[in-house]
Parts: C-alpha cells; structure tokens; sequence
C-alpha cells in the first residue's frame, strides 16, 4: 500500500529557487515549482496552514521576477507566478503584502500584455484580484486600470474573467470607480456586455462582465454611460435570465441605476416595472432587497408623495412576506 503522495512547501520553493534561472539547476528547481503548484493549486487554503509563508517570504521568489533574465524563461515566469496566486488566497499574506510584490505583478503583467503571453497575464490578475481588499497597495492597483482595459480587450476569455473579477474587488474603492468611469473601463465593459450577452455564451463570462460592473454602476456618472451605450434595456431584459446570479446582478445594477432621474424615464420606457416586481418571488434574497429598492426608486421617490412611498412600501413588503409564506408550504420540487 503506497501512502500518501506529499509535495513540495513554499520552504522547499524558497530553498531551491534561487537557482530556477541558472541552467543547470533549472531541472531541480521545475520539479519542486511542480509539486508545490500540484498540491497547492485546487486545494482550499486554509489560513492557518504553516506550509504557506506571511508575505516577507515571497522576497525570495520576488527578486527572482525582479531579475533582467526572467522574462527570457517564460514557463517559469508563469510558475512563479503561479505560486504567488496560490498564497494570496491566504488572509494573512493579503494583509501584510508587500507594496514591492504589488508592483512585481504589475510589470509583469504589462510586459505579459506586450509579449500576449496571457497565460502569465491570467496568474498575475488572479493574484492581484486577491489583493484588492487590502485598503493599503488601493492606490497603486488604481494606477493599474489602462492595464485592466488591455487586458478586457485582449480577447482572451480566461484573461477577460480574472480582469473582470480584480476590476470588482478594486471598484469597491470610491477612487477606482471614478477612475473605471473616467478611463474608459465602464464603456469596455459595456461593450463586451452587448457582445456576450447572445445567449450561447459561457455564463462565467456573463457573470464576471456583470460583476465588475455591478459596484461601478454607483458612480454618479455611470448611469449616463449606461444611456450613451443603449445598454440599459439590455440589463432589462437580464431580469428574465434563468440564471439566478445573473438576474441578481441586474438588479443590483438597475438598483444604482434608478437613483438617477434620467434613467429613471428609460427604466420607465422599458416597461422594467414588470420584471422587477416579478422578481420580488425570487428564491434568492438579495435579489429581492435590490428590486424592491428599484421599484421603491421608481415609483416612490418623490419627496412630496412620502405618504405614497411608505404605503407603496408597505405593499411590497407583503408581496415578498406572502411569496415567503407561500413557498413555505409549496417548496419547489
């Protein structure tokens, strides 16, 4: 009976990396990059795994990436990469990240742009998207955004889903929205929405276009853009998706968009009224919470009429209790 099979620690890679760019040590140190990617890569990280280093221990791996040489061994420049993907899942390392390991991911992502060597460029926006809820590096991953646009134009969908998915972490910051709507990244977007939305597309890729876009659209100037790229009837018309997460995010976006008075009239025009009040029965929550507060914006939002907002509010706090009350004894097969 053969045990268990083991694999390398960020120790191990630490120990022989040094050398991954030096020929006649390049074979050892693959191996020990292989087995740690391996045994690392689709296991869930657990935060207290002593395997996995605080962020100082990736200096090693860092200066390595930082070398004059590096870009010359692409494979391995991925590798590495990789291997700083895998411990920025680790709260800890998200934490205490260095600025300096920020920047190193951010050259090779633009020098990964120039070259369109994108698998690189897909490990290193995996692993500056893990990054983004330190408040500290914000500052530097705002500079980042011509990049993000790159890489959502480079037509390359593993590319386009983890921009998409740094590009939400990062626009939680009232900063990066400005700049995504400032820079151009919601008009990409935008683009790309109309573009994947023929319904023969993956749903991932839906999903992560919606995603970015859902906390860009609370920018005051986002929902101009919106009218601009005749794309709100397209959200419209996501309410009705039988993906769940999908109808989720066109309300959340639908929701920012009808806290403006302009796109209030083309919510109106679309007749949005009607699939907003269906989704009120949605088995989702939070789906739920965003039409309601759409329909409250929509037919609610007139301060002389307050009387008309709570008693329209009241109304639909029935409609999700009764719809509750009803599944409650009809549970879906």
């Amino acid at each position: 009976m053969t045990g268990e099979k083991k694999y390398a620690t960020l120790l191990d890679v630490n120990r022989v990396v040094a050398g991954v760019l030096v020929e006649r040590t390049k074979p050892q140190c693959l191996a020990v990059l292989s087995s740690f990617i391996e045994g690392r890569e689709t296991t869930q990280v657990d935060d207290d795994d002593e395997n996995l280093p605080l962020s100082d221990d990736l200096s090693v791996i860092v200066s390595v990436l930082c070398s004059k040489d590096a870009r010359k061994c692409l494979p391995t420049v991925r590798m590495l990469l990789t291997v700083i993907k895998i411990c920025s899942r680790k709260q800890s390392n998200q934490i205490t990240v260095h600025r300096g390991t920020i920047t190193t991911l951010l050259n090779h992502l633009e020098a990964g742009l120039t070259d369109q060597d994108y698998l690189g460029c897909v490990e290193a926006t995996a692993a500056l998207s893990n990054y983004t809820s330190n408040k500290n590096i914000s500052s530097i991953l705002i500079t980042a955004i011509p990049q993000y646009n790159a890489c959502l134009k480079a037509g390359n969908i593993p590319l386009l889903e983890t921009s998409c998915s740094a590009l939400q972490g990062l626009t939680m910051q009232v900063e990066a929205k400005r700049g995504a709507v400032e820079q151009g990244t919601l008009h990409i977007l935008l683009s790309l929405l109309h573009l994947y939305s023929d319904g023969e597309s993956d749903s991932a890729t839906l999903l992560s276009i919606l995603g970015a876009l859902h906390n860009i659209s609370t920018h005051i100037s986002s929902p101009a853009v919106y009218r601009e790229t005749d794309s709100i009837a397209l959200i419209v018309g996501f309410l009705e998706n039988g993906n769940g997460a999908v109808r989720r995010a066109a309300a959340g976006i639908i929701q920012s968009l009808s806290r403006e008075a302009e796109s209030l009239q083309t919510l109106a025009s679309f007749d949005a009224s009607l699939p907003l009040t269906n989704l009120l029965s949605d088995p989702d929550v939070a789906t739920q919470v965003a039409s309601l507060q759409a329909l409250l914006n929509m037919h609610g939002s007139c301060i002389e009429a307050s009387q008309n907002r709570d008693a329209f509010k009241s109304v639909l706090a029935c409609v999700i209790a009764s719809s509750a009350l009803r599944d409650s004894y009809c549970p879906q097969p």
